[in-house]
């Protein structure tokens, strides 16, 4: 099997070898030495050495041997599309791109490689939700596109509101949580992000509480982040003591947590088999057209579910099920 990828603009002028190692992590900078010298890896339709330089739009061929890749949900939704992006409603086991061993168990390899009609082969990530994370994504048609984007985003007209369950109930109905973000310094998992000192990323989101259970135990709430760290709702959650229901990696002890990943059709998981977190809506000022789109997502049915289950729907609550025709619209909702 061949996976090919096109180099981005930030990754020009790079070495082969450091390319490789800085963008696809999950081997070390040894393991893609001994896989050029092996000539795994093309570049541009030839083998090559270690340190020629890369190019932005430049492809780079690895030939991997056939592997087991980990369950994922691939049914992804497009409800959205113009000339430059997509709007995709993401399920809740799919990670957004290559990571680890699932090499075609990602939403871009099957936009680019295994959608009918194929016309997605320059499709490229904007932004980022969790593998376990559903709902409103954002992919652009193309580098250039995306670049635009991602400019007209700083100009702080972005807007996002998640849904989700926690684990006990905040004691204010609508708070804000200010706190930078930053990986774990004392944490056996590398991944895991923590509230860090000033010295990382300044975090801030408003969050309200929609309902609560009756004995307290699990609360509704609406989340609006104004800015976009790795896991930012998640850590806040979990450092106000409510972290989300299904969110392994902030709920689970690490041993714990260490063990389901390693067995995790072995590890059984209380309430819902994934972090109960939806993306519901995203407002954003068009790249080239300067209207604000809006995007919406329903909430998917597990959480739906156990939304209900543990009587957290009540009828004054917006229509969360409900699934809008997205639109060109003035406003946010």
């Amino acid at each position: 099997m061949i996976i090919s990828s096109k180099v981005p603009r930030n990754y020009a002028n790079l070495p082969l070898l450091k390319y490789l190692s800085k963008r696809f992590t999950y081997n070390d900078e040894e393991r893609w030495k001994e896989h050029i010298e092996q000539q795994r890896i093309l570049h541009n339709n030839l083998p090559s050495i270690a340190y020629n330089k890369v190019k932005t739009d430049d492809i780079v061929s690895f030939y991997i041997d056939d592997v087991s890749e980990p369950d994922a949900d691939l049914n992804y939704r497009i409800f959205y599309e113009d000339d430059y992006i997509l709007g995709i409603d993401k399920p809740g086991n799919l990670l957004v791109h290559r990571n680890g061993r699932s090499f075609r168990n990602n939403l871009i390899f099957q936009l680019r490689f295994m959608h009918q009609p194929n016309i997605y082969r320059d499709a490229t990530v904007v932004h980022r939700l969790d593998r376990e994370t559903s709902g409103v994504l954002i992919i652009a048609k193309s580098e250039k596109v995306k670049y635009a984007m991602q400019h007209a985003w700083k100009s702080g007209k972005m807007y996002k509101q998640y849904i989700c369950i926690a684990y006990n109930t905040p004691q204010n109905q609508c708070f804000m949580v200010k706190a930078p973000i930053g990986r774990s310094p004392t944490s056996l998992i590398s991944y895991k992000q923590a509230i860090r000192g000033l010295s990382c990323k300044e975090a801030s989101t408003k969050f309200t509480v929609l309902s609560k259970s009756a004995n307290k135990n699990f609360s509704l709430i609406k989340a609006e982040p104004t800015t976009g760290r790795t896991h930012q709702l998640r850590v806040h959650l979990a450092s106000i003591g409510c972290p989300i229901a299904g969110d392994k990696l902030y709920s689970l002890p690490e041993e714990d947590y260490i063990e389901w990943r390693e067995h995790p059709k072995e590890y059984k998981l209380p309430l819902i088999n994934r972090q109960a977190l939806h993306c519901r809506v995203m407002s954003f000022p068009h790249p080239y057209t300067g209207e604000t789109v809006s995007l919406q997502a329903p909430v998917h049915s597990d959480i739906m579910e156990l939304i209900k289950e543990l009587g957290l729907y009540r009828d004054n609550l917006p229509e969360l099920s409900r699934d809008p025709n997205p639109i060109l619209s003035a406003a946010a909702e």
